[in-house]
């Protein structure tokens, strides 16, 4: 495959162990970094999009139990698959465990990893999605709309960078540099911690 080159193809569902599970997508964003991959040959073939959600179709006893949600739920996943034993995931900071680094030989991601690693559907721009058993889940609550909730992650973001890294609040003022969905999203984080003033530049 080609930069700048889309296919339409079909693969065949998997079978789901007990620690897993399948996702029908319901809606997928469209990140800044899906662009740059799309021009890229690199890591190969696969199915982009990793702000997810959609609704469980399948899924295991021991992944029932352990992420507390059922068939017909709808919820948001994560892109990482984090191993959840190294010092970054044991202190919460599992976007930086080297698993999901997809520099790394071997790591798995959704939507960056490719289609030769088994059974290919890491991408949400599918109509079915492969739960990991080490997947990031969250239950989305009800009557919020799958295309607000695919949201989620950019507004998280948002909220990590400007208020968690940049400890905007009350008497602070903020400078955001870009106002893609990434930028706005750290303006809705910093207006919801109190910041006085909103600073945002860029086209």
């Amino acid at each position: 495959m080609r930069p700048r080159q889309t296919e339409l193809r079909e693969f065949a569902l998997p079978g789901i162990a007990p620690d897993a599970g399948l996702l029908r997508i319901d809606a997928t964003g469209i990140c800044g970094s899906d662009w740059p991959m799309y021009l890229s040959e690199r890591p190969g073939p696969r199915i982009l999009g990793h702000e997810m959600v959609g609704t469980i179709a399948k899924l295991g006893d021991v992944a029932r139990a352990r992420w507390g949600v059922t068939e017909g739920d709808v919820v948001a996943l994560e892109e990482y698959l984090p191993c959840g034993h190294c010092e970054y995931c044991r202190t919460g900071e599992y976007r930086s465990c080297l698993e999901t680094d997809t520099r790394v030989a071997g790591s798995i991601r959704y939507g960056s990893t490719p289609l030769t690693v088994a059974p290919a559907l890491w991408g949400g721009y599918s109509q079915y999605l492969y739960m990991h058993p080490r997947s990031v889940v969250h239950r989305v609550p009800a009557g919020i709309k799958p295309h607000i909730a695919a949201m989620a992650l950019p507004i998280g973001n948002g909220f990590q960078w400007a208020v968690l890294d940049g400890k905007a609040g009350p008497g602070k003022t903020i400078v955001i540099q870009g106002p893609g969905q990434q930028g706005l999203g750290c303006g809705i984080g910093a207006k919801a911690a109190g910041a006085d003033t909103i600073i945002g530049s860029g086209l």
